[in-house]
């Protein structure tokens, strides 16, 4: 117990009087002050209650008590025993940002280990209230991604959460880098007033931000980022690398024409809606289905360009394709190119196909590169679309909406993928019930394509790492340098 820094009169009882002291309400506001923002802001207030403060020095002092995870420390407030506490009120400034993990249903259970710092793209305007930003007392602190507990002692028990905060807009390239705040509090009791400094506490760097370096270790650090290592065999990145490089005249027009495909998709994307395609997605999901077999028999067997065909259902997987261009329910057929919409017109080039599990459906029959990768963008465009919409709207992600082109781009990649494999109605549920942090969680069981390819996440956990490493190694997106500034169409198949 510290000496107290409050006045207490003695009581004299000789002639039966008692003498009270008059309680006054000191405050204490707690500030931090960040390195890569100028000046202080206020975090969070209590009202506290006893005798009047007395006296010059500085009251009490704030310590950190650092434990095992990053940043799971406490922060200690050396307060006197003789102040009763009021519960604090963090700040509510519409202009300011609280940070987390995100999730509008967020559960303990879906965070990965303490020690593996994912995530932090889910920004919350501070003026939030209680009950919508932090949820039950039970998670608030796990997910949490930048605050601390407060625990005024000696008395132990009485504490608060103190939340960091943001300068807007969220998600600056500062915010993912190693940063610092230091804590002060200002105690002010009528017209007297004490301030001193307290810790100042890392928020260590996210590792999802950067992407891996290329080298011998990128396909191991990518495993252990969306895989289970200790599994057998553990999920692991596809490499698409030596194909893209290849001098073939196949792997030349296929470098020159994914360019010009995303381009023709993104002049398609309305004015104002904050999303685009790039190179690297595009190549990774056509090359995620059998098309990567198809075209490295193609380059072995020395066929020619002209000849390469691709199996709608059977190579590239756009199975679904027509039916969506038929129902016409978001942007595809904005997005699908005029050869494209000539084979539908003619009739030649989708045939009736009995799936067992859902009936009959149609497909493209036979496709040529350039077609294949134009109806894989319409589709794959589409997916990312409805994802850019719907991770918008408050509705769907509470108070962590956000516009898709602020996320990095492999957690874009990620949730476009889950909305291209199992459709809007079912993309949209599955963000709206485990959040954006639902990328950084590992998948658990083996690396198994068979028994595990209906499973989203495990699909979208091995491309998305598939994708990470085409970036890291070729610098993609923008493939420049990449095959010939064009390369021309072959007829149509009819």
């Amino acid at each position: 117990m510290t000496d107290s820094i409050w006045t207490m009169s003695d009581m004299d009882n000789s002639e039966g009087v008692v003498h009270v002291v008059e309680m006054m309400v000191a405050t204490l506001e707690i500030f931090q002050e960040c390195d890569k923002v100028s000046g202080p802001t206020r975090l969070a207030t209590w009202k506290l209650t006893g005798p009047a403060p007395r006296g010059e020095p500085v009251p009490w002092s704030l310590a950190w008590e650092e434990t095992e995870a990053p940043l799971s420390g406490n922060v200690h407030l050396e307060i006197d025993e003789a102040v009763t506490i009021e519960p604090g009120e963090r700040e509510k400034s519409p202009n300011l940002l609280l940070r987390d993990r995100g999730g509008k249903d967020y559960e303990k259970e879906k965070l990965p280990a303490a020690d593996r710092l994912r995530g932090g793209y889910a920004f919350s305007p501070a003026d939030a209230e209680d009950a919508d930003y932090l949820g039950k007392a039970g998670v608030a602190k796990d997910r949490s991604i930048a605050s601390v507990e407060l625990i005024f002692t000696p008395k132990g028990k009485q504490r608060g959460r103190v939340y960091f905060l943001y300068p807007a807009p969220a998600r600056q390239p500062w915010m993912y880098d190693e940063h610092t705040f230091k804590l002060s509090y200002t105690l002010k009791s009528g017209s007297d007033e004490w301030k001193a400094d307290g810790p100042t506490i890392k928020i260590p760097a996210h590792e999802f931000i950067t992407d891996p370096p290329a080298g011998d270790g990128l396909k191991d650090n990518l495993t252990a980022q969306y895989g289970t290592p200790d599994k057998q065999p553990p999920l692991a990145p596809r490499d698409f690398v030596g194909l893209l490089t290849d001098l073939s005249p196949i792997s030349i027009a296929l470098r020159g024409l994914l360019p010009l495909i995303v381009a023709f998709i993104n002049s398609k994307i309305e004015p104002g809606q904050r999303y685009t395609i790039n190179a690297a997605e595009l190549v990774c999901i056509f090359l995620s289905d059998t098309a990567i077999k198809t075209l490295g028999d193609a380059i072995s067997g020395g066929l020619s360009f002209a000849d390469l065909m691709f199996g709608g259902f059977e190579d590239v997987g756009i199975d679904r394709f027509v039916d969506a261009y038929e129902g016409d329910g978001g942007p595809i057929r904005v997005f699908t190119f005029d050869q494209l919409r000539l084979m539908l017109a003619a009739g030649r080039s989708a045939v009736d196909l009995i799936d067992g599990n859902d009936g009959a459906y149609k497909k493209f029959d036979k496709l040529p590169l350039p077609l294949a990768l134009y109806a894989i963008a319409a589709l794959f465009g589409q997916a990312k679309h409805f994802f850019a919409e719907d991770v918008e709207k408050p509705e769907v992600m509470g108070r962590w909406a956000c516009p898709c082109d602020e996320l990095p781009l492999h957690v874009q990649f990620f949730w476009a993928t889950v909305y291209y494999q199992t459709g809007r109605d079912s993309g949209r549920t599955t963000l709206q019930t485990r959040g954006l942090e639902y990328h950084d969680i590992e998948w658990p069981l083996e690396d198994n394509l068979a028994k595990y390819k209906n499973y989203e996440k495990y699909n979208a956990n091995w491309r998305t790492a598939s994708f990470r490493m085409v970036q890291s190694s070729l610098g993609l997106p923008s493939l420049g340098g990449f095959g010939p500034p064009s390369v021309e169409l072959p007829d149509l198949p009819f």
